[in-house]
């Protein structure tokens, strides 16, 4: 049996969303359907960061005070 190859086109390039072990432990703890929600909210983010704003993002502002 021989390789299948798949070429991907029109793929897009998803942003790295970070979670403390703590916030994974709670996510863990949600029922599917809450869960489910905020995985749809991370995907938006995950795929949309640059162009998302406020409400729904607030950039991150790493070495301000």
């Amino acid at each position: 049996m021989s390789p299948t190859t798949y070429t991907l086109t029109d793929v897009e390039e998803l942003y790295l969303v970070e979670i403390e072990p703590e916030v994974r432990a709670w996510l863990e703890s949600l029922p599917a359907k809450h869960f489910l929600k905020i995985d749809e909210f991370v995907g938006l983010l995950a795929r949309s960061a640059q162009s998302l704003g406020e409400p729904i993002c607030t950039p991150s502002r790493r070495g301000s005070p």
